[in-house]
């Protein structure tokens, strides 16, 4: 396109991810004001920001995910999540085999007869 010298119009399948927006001559510096309004929102600046941050160098990235691997595993195995999982698979464990239908039905039923 630029060195080539070729023109792409805005009707053109290839302008699709190039032009956002098409105005007049007349419009363009209202376009122009609209359009740094938009990027200076909370929202595209917060996102801007993380993109510039992800754009780390690689052994950089490779050091970050070996700590977070190492952090993982260590709460993998610690008391409370231990717990939670077992606490959690007792209850699944109850409610599959229909012990934990029985109090439920109790529940309900004693709510409904003091209404």
């Amino acid at each position: 396109m630029i060195l080539r010298g070729r023109r792409i119009l805005a009707t053109d399948p290839e302008a699709a991810g190039l032009i956002d927006e098409v105005v007049e001559p007349a419009e363009v510096n209202a376009a122009v004001e609209a359009a740094v309004e938009w990027l200076s929102g909370p929202a595209v600046i917060a996102n801007r920001r993380m993109l510039n941050l992800a754009d780390e160098p690689d052994e950089q990235f490779r050091a970050y995910l070996a700590e977070f691997a190492v952090q993982q595993a260590l709460r993998l195995h610690s008391a409370d999540v231990i717990g939670k999982v077992g606490r959690f698979s007792a209850v699944r464990a109850a409610a599959v085999s229909g012990a934990a239908a029985a109090p439920v039905a109790a529940a309900v039923g004693e709510r409904a007869g003091r209404r």
